[in-house]
Parts: C-alpha cells; structure tokens; sequence
C-alpha cells in the first residue's frame, strides 16, 4: 500500500487501527527509549567537547595533575588553568557506556543488514568516533593523561560533534509531525545533486578564469582557494572595492632593496567582462534555478504529505516491530480489536485527545463501512446500470420474438382450420363455379 501510495487504503479505519495498536503496545515505549537513550549520549558528548580545551591553546611543556596550562593568546575561554573536572571524567565514561550499548542493542537487533542503510551507517560511525575522541592512554604522561584530546582526536570529534545533530535529525524524521520537513530538506539536497555536476562546471570555469587574472590577490592567489572564493561570490560575498577598486600595492621583487608597483586589476577589459558575466549566469540564473527547483520539491511534498506521513507511520511502526524479540511479538498480538467511538464522549477534552485516534472515529467508520463513490465508481455504478437495462432489454426482446412465433404458428392454425372449414363446406370452390359461369 505504501508503495503503491494507496492512500486510501492506507487511511481505513482496519489499517489505521493496526498501527495505533502496534504503536501503543510497544512502539512508543521503543521509539522513546531509544530516543531518549540517543538524548543521553548527545548531551554529554556536545557537553564535554564544549567544555575542553583545544589541544592548540594548551602549552604542553607546563601541565600537571591540578592544572593545564592555557595559551590565553589562542583560548582565553579557560582562563590560564585548565583543571580537568569530575563531571568531564564521568561524562567520558557515561559517553563510552552509551555507545557501546547503542552499537550492540543495534547490531544485535538488525544483524548486518543493519549497515545496508545510510542512516545506519552514520550512526555507527557517530558511536565510534565519540569513543575515539573520549578515549585516553593513561599509560603515558602526554596530554591525554590530564584529559586533554590530541589533534586527531580533537578533530574527529569536531566531525562528531556534527554528526550527532545530524542524526538527531533522523531521529525526528520518523515523527510524522517534524518528518514532514527533513523529507523536504532531502527532496531538496537529492535535486541539487542532480544539479551538481552542471553547477561544478560553471564554479570551476569561472574560479580558473579568475585564478588567471586575479592572482596577485590572495583570494585567487591557489586555485583552489580560487574555487572557493567564487563559490562565495555566487552567494553576494563580491567585495567588489577590494578586488577592482583597491589602490595599488607596493611589493618587494627578488632583487636587494627594489620593489615595484602591481594594479589590482592587470587586465580591466577581460576582469570587468568575465565579472559582469559571472554575476549574470551564477548569481542571477544559477540561483534562481537553484530556488525553482527547491519550490518545486517542497511544492510536490506538501501535495503529497498526507500520504508521506501514513507513510513514515507504516515505516515507523515496522522499524521498531523488527527491533524487538521474536516471543515480545507474539505476546502483542491480537486477533480483533472492538472499538467504541463514543467512550469518552462526555470525558474532558484532555481525556478526549489522550485517547484519540487520528482517522479512527465514528465518521471514518461510518464512511469505511458505507465508502462514497467517486466519479469513477459512479460511472461504472452507472455503466453496470446500463448493462442491467440492456439486458432486460434483450430478455424482453426475445420474449417478444418468442410470442410473435406463437402468434405466428397460431395465426397458422387458424388458417389451417379456416381452409378445412371451407372445403368442408365446399366455400371456397362453389364461389368459383359462379365465378366461372358470369
């Protein structure tokens, strides 16, 4: 039904009462314990990395047990002293602790089909950078014996730090209340990297061009910062002043005490052309098409949000039945489920919306039990009508084929007995002597 994008199907009171049922006996007990699991991890990870020095303001050759040194050049967040606090010790344990379990609860539950999606993939890899990062070697006396993260692991935990929100996202996506707009966000990111290869061409066309004419400027001075700078350009990040308008510069040549002036800008003709075109095709075309395509997407999931939420329903529901044991199953399952619309009547209206089932009310039941007829169903109502008429019709005709025979053999027997009659009475034959005789 889902992937048929049956709606209707999807919306009658049997399917919808399935899923409410799977979802009260035990998917909202899994979905938010997971979740609430997952809040855990993310809050004491986003809470340790926010609280720790980076490895670049610590001045390794003046630590202690009692205090970390702090370059307040680089980091005046810590002051001058570092002391590595009980609670970033805990949340260390705390962050090793709910991983594991978050890695075995999964990889228990889905085997190695688990890693098969994405989503699953970037979770895994989540769990395993934060250990990484949290980790220490209290074997040594380097900096991770004080708590302080090396480079590496400072950096992939910037990286996991990122990661953590993203899957918080995907979390929330199979709320069918917020998964309405992470669908159209990745509606949105599929359709522009279907774009992405044509946007390359023009950002690498244009940065090369201007890494050639541009280079005494720093920003197109590498070609690959040239890349990025004209990407920024495309955004209105132009600083128009600074790369045409900027007076001379006065720079020092190879030779002892000599030094020449360079324009801003050596090729005005070509610079000024290749700038009026960049800003006609990437800022004002490119950026347009981008936003139509984006309207276009979200345009498209708004029509069909209904169906994408039933569908993330369906989803959800089925995710968290594959999550748990076999024998839990079994024990949930139930044959028929008697439902009484109006129960809670007359309860207050919080007892009303605790107990409320979307599409699962006395109307819906009502409609699902007597379905109104759209046209089409109509116009084969009617059709079969015809066929009906039409075959009374036939019937009524060959009843009338069949009475007309029998007049006819009738009519025949009359004639039959007629002729008997007047030969017997010699009628006929007598009227043709006189005939004969005038």
């Amino acid at each position: 039904m889902v992937e048929a994008k049956q709606k209707k199907l999807l919306r009658h009171p049997l399917v919808v009462s399935l899923l409410n049922h799977k979802w009260r006996a035990y998917g909202r007990a899994v979905y938010y314990l997971n979740l609430w699991l997952y809040l855990m991890f993310m809050g004491f990870f986003n809470l340790y990395m926010l609280t720790m020095p980076p490895p670049y303001s610590i001045d390794s050759s003046n630590m202690t047990s009692s205090c970390v040194a702090i370059i307040t050049e680089a980091q005046q967040t810590f002051g001058r002293c570092y002391d590595y606090k009980p609670m970033s010790f805990v949340a260390k344990y705390f962050i090793i602790v709910l991983a594991a379990i978050s890695l075995i609860k999964e990889v228990n539950s889905k085997g190695l089909s688990y890693f098969q999606s994405f989503t699953n993939f970037l979770e895994v890899s989540l769990y395993i950078l934060a250990i990484l990062t949290v980790y220490s070697d209290t074997n040594s006396a380097g900096p991770n014996y004080y708590g302080v993260r090396e480079d590496w692991q400072w950096q992939i935990g910037a990286v996991s730090v990122f990661l953590s929100w993203m899957v918080l996202i995907m979390f929330i996506r199979n709320l069918p209340t917020f998964g309405i707009y992470v669908l159209m966000f990745t509606e949105v990111l599929q359709t522009f990297l279907k774009f992405f290869i044509v946007f390359v061409l023009f950002i690498l066309g244009f940065a090369f061009s201007f890494h050639c004419l541009l280079q005494n400027h720093h920003a197109f001075r590498e070609w690959w910062n040239a890349v990025i700078k004209t990407s920024l350009m495309m955004i209105g990040e132009f600083q128009f002043e600074d790369v045409f308008l900027s007076e001379a510069e006065t720079i020092e040549t190879g030779a002892a005490n000599h030094t020449i002036t360079v324009s801003t800008v050596n090729y005005h003709a070509v610079s000024y052309i290749l700038f009026v075109i960049f800003v006609v095709i990437m800022s004002i075309i490119i950026m347009n098409l981008l936003v139509g395509l984006a309207v276009d997407d979200i345009k498209g999931v708004q029509e069909n949000a209904e169906i994408e939420r039933l569908k993330m329903q369906v989803k959800l529901s089925l995710d968290v039945q594959y999550t748990l044991p076999l024998f839990i199953r079994r024990r949930v399952i139930r044959k028929y489920r008697e439902i009484y619309p109006n129960e809670h009547r007359k309860s207050s209206t919080f007892i009303q919306w605790w107990h409320a089932v979307e599409n699962l009310n006395a109307s819906t039941i009502s409609e699902a039990l007597n379905p109104e007829k759209n046209e089409h169903d109509k116009m084969e109502k009617r059709v079969e009508s015809l066929d009906g008429k039409v075959e009374c019709l036939k019937e009524y005709v060959e009843s009338l084929k069949e009475q007309i025979v029998t007049l006819d053999n009738r009519s025949r027997s009359m004639e039959g007995v007629m002729s008997a009659i007047a030969s017997h009475f010699n009628i006929g034959g007598g009227q043709g002597d006189d005939d004969d005789k005038m």
